[in-house]
């Protein structure tokens, strides 16, 4: 497998169906969601076994979603600018979404969100 292909999946989240890329190689975590259309070919990114991100060189906001082992919502983000370094210690893994996609699925701290 190319370093550059993410693993996908859709998944069911509040009605939708969403397309969520993984970032598993050190240089898919490095490049992220860096780049001229950051969501072109997805609705989020998933960083597995993650508790701290960073907006540094980002175009555009976030919104940044922090899940525990037990997959549920630890800690939600949203409209994150760049330069920032967001982190919760509690979490398993972090997902990265367009900025504003969170209230639109209306998540909440303390629901699911299974991989």
């Amino acid at each position: 497998m190319k370093d550059s292909a993410h693993r996908e999946r859709c998944i069911a989240c509040a009605g939708n169906v969403l397309r969520v890329l993984t970032a598993e190689t050190f240089l898919q975590r490095l490049r992220g969601l860096r780049g001229p259309r950051p969501f072109a070919n997805c609705d989020a990114l998933r960083l597995p076994s993650c508790c701290a991100i960073h907006t540094f060189g980002m175009r555009q906001r976030i919104d940044v979603v922090f899940v525990g082992g037990d997959q549920l919502i630890q800690r939600i983000l949203r409209n994150v600018a760049r330069g920032r370094i967001c982190i919760c210690l509690r979490a398993a893994e972090v997902w990265e979404f367009r900025a504003g996609a969170t209230a639109n699925l209306n998540m909440q701290i303390g629901d699911p969100l299974p991989w």
